[in-house]
């Protein structure tokens, strides 16, 4: 049907339909027309807009909607091979929208308040299991409001007119399994929030690895450390320090970063006292390489 068999008693029908299918206290609506814009709206509110939203239509403009809750999911892309498929696993919807020709948006709903990452994955489940549209399964994505023309170009006919954005289903029931579709997405959450997890761990390692290279002193606890933890007991200290400051080197840190760093060393300082910086320097210059005794 095109916008211009579309008369308005007929538009308040359609949106009418929608909105008791998916009932919330509170619904988003927008108006996109190269810029956005929101309104936030009871449904009685929304019924008394259609008059400015069907000019703002009228005029080129795109208009959109979504229940304000998490307790709705919205599924975009399906054709009638994947609400069928819908249909046979039980899975019916609270109601079915065609925004173009062969082409539909599904609603869901769920029973409970799913919370956005929760309801995000559980609208990421149902367009992985039925082909819909995985850019647009984010909690916050909006459907398009029936009662209203696809502007779309490219869905425009030869005589110029758009679609009508229809309901084909408006049966507003709470989804039947839907306790199976929210134990499905609480698995994908946990494994997207382990996966996460493990990436915020590995990103961790590595900028302590990142800053212990550029920290001279950091550099050389962790190499002494090495060795004491390798020889326990038994570990020459002076020894350990000497390889540690010879690894500085291999390391690219300058001479002067490692003879500092192991004056800085608690344990040199104690060890050490009375010729910390004549031991520091004579070990850091043994690492180098320099013809110098190493240092006892």
């Amino acid at each position: 049907m095109s916008d211009r068999a579309v008369r308005p008693d007929t538009a308040a029908r359609e949106l009418d339909r929608l909105l008791n299918a998916v009932p919330a206290k509170l619904y988003e609506f927008a108006v996109f027309d190269g810029r956005m814009t929101r309104r936030t709206w009871r449904g009685r509110q929304a019924m008394q807009a259609l008059g400015w939203l069907r000019r703002r239509n009228g005029a080129g403009a795109h208009v959109y909607f979504r229940p304000a809750t998490t307790a709705c999911v919205l599924v975009d892309d399906l054709d009638a091979e994947a609400l069928a498929a819908v249909a046979a696993d039980g899975l019916r919807a609270a109601a079915v929208v065609e925004t173009s020709p062969g082409n539909h948006q599904a609603w869901f709903r769920v029973g409970r308040e799913l919370g956005p990452k929760l309801g995000t994955c559980a609208g990421q489940v149902l367009a992985a299991r039925y082909g819909g549209d995985p850019a647009w399964v984010d909690f916050r994505h909006l459907g398009r409001a029936a009662g209203f023309a696809n502007r779309k170009a490219k869905h425009r006919d030869g005589n110029g007119d758009y679609p009508f954005v229809v309901v084909v289903e408006a049966k507003g029931r709470v989804t039947p399994r839907a306790e199976e579709l929210v134990a499905d997405a609480e698995a994908r959450l946990q494994a997207k929030e382990a996966k996460r997890a493990a990436t915020a761990a590995r990103v961790a390692r590595a900028g302590r690895a990142r800053s212990i290279r550029h920290d001279p002193q950091a550099f050389l606890a962790r190499e002494v450390g090495a060795l004491v933890r390798r020889d326990g007991a038994a570990t020459d200290m002076s020894r350990a320090e000497a390889a540690a400051c010879r690894r500085m080197a291999l390391a690219g840190f300058a001479q002067d970063e490692v003879a500092a760093a192991l004056a800085a060393c608690p344990d040199v300082r104690r060890r050490k006292a009375g010729h910390v910086e004549d031991y520091a320097a004579r070990t850091a210059a043994w690492a180098f390489g320099g013809r110098v005794r190493r240092p006892r």
